[in-house]
């Protein structure tokens, strides 16, 4: 689904090419960006500073937000655009705001925006539209916020599970070292640590679908965002034993695994998150075909 104000100072031409970048993956909209701008000096920046004004405050990644010729994904078009409220100068805006929320990549074609008839959008119609853009910047930094609160008490189960597992991988890795004490020797204690994660990692594969994120994480994202965890350890581990023994070993993987936390959590977040979306998907297109 497209639109193209009717005076056509943008070029039409480029709808078919817009529109085939959908085609290739509906989860994007193609928008245009004026690059050159044959309108007045005065409407020009007026209208940039518009643009910067709505791009700042709602957090919209486009460097042109009014331009009036974009296209977006027709199930889009009739699930989620037929809902808007907005019917007049900050439609665009809305559009754009629905399709960040809807996770769509927004791809901007370069435009030159010809002058073709008399300014339509006066200053006064900008100042017009604040109490709107108020109302919409409000409701999105509310959303920013719930997420936010939803997302610490995500953390804090995060937590909860990584301090099992942390437990889980010193204790194995103690008695493994205990068995086989490195005697300064880097490599054993790196291969217990490996020991060590392999166990730990099965159990918190199952604590952080169900209880960290309550999505099942894709098998193997989990154990490449945690194999790189591991290797911090292993190296930590390995470096400590090098020059401090059984003792420093422990130090290095108490380091390690604090490192490999950070590592951790904002991988098996987005995983988490994309999971989401397919199921999303994957719902709306039974939902479509029914």
């Amino acid at each position: 689904m497209a639109f193209i104000d009717a005076d056509l100072e943008y070029p039409a031409e480029l709808l078919p090419a817009m529109a085939e970048l959908i085609a290739e993956d509906n989860r994007r909209c193609v928008i245009a960006t004026r690059e050159r701008d044959e309108r007045p000096w005065f409407e020009r920046q007026t209208s940039r500073m518009a643009h910067w004004v709505a791009s700042s405050v709602l957090q919209l990644p486009v460097k042109d937000t009014q331009a009036g010729l974009k296209v977006f994904p027709g199930w889009f078009a009739r699930d989620v655009l037929t809902q808007a409220g907005e019917s007049g100068w900050l439609y665009d805006i809305e559009a754009l705001m629905k399709a960040r929320q809807h996770a769509l990549t927004i791809v901007e074609v370069p435009v030159t925006q010809r002058s073709v008839r008399p300014r339509r959008a006066t200053v006064g119609h900008m100042v017009a539209c604040t109490p709107t853009l108020g109302k919409m910047a409000w409701n999105h930094w509310s959303r920013i916020a719930e997420r936010f609160m939803t997302e610490r008490w995500q953390l804090l189960r995060f937590g909860m599970v990584g301090a099992i597992n942390t437990l889980v991988d010193i204790v194995v890795f103690w008695i493994l070292m205990s068995t086989w004490p490195p005697f300064h020797n880097g490599r054993v204690a790196a291969v217990e640590s490996l020991g060590a994660w392999i166990v730990a990692s099965l159990c918190g594969y199952v604590l952080h679908s169900r209880v960290s994120f309550r999505t099942k994480l894709p098998a193997l994202g989990f154990y490449i965002v945690t194999g790189l965890g591991v290797a911090v350890q292993m190296m930590m581990s390995g470096i400590s034993s090098h020059y401090l023994g059984n003792v420093g070993a422990l130090v290095g993987k108490v380091i390690g695994i604090l490192a490999a936390s950070v590592i951790s959590y904002t991988g098996y977040h987005i995983l988490a998150r994309r999971t989401r979306n397919r199921l999303l998907m994957s719902k709306r297109a039974l939902q479509s075909g029914s």
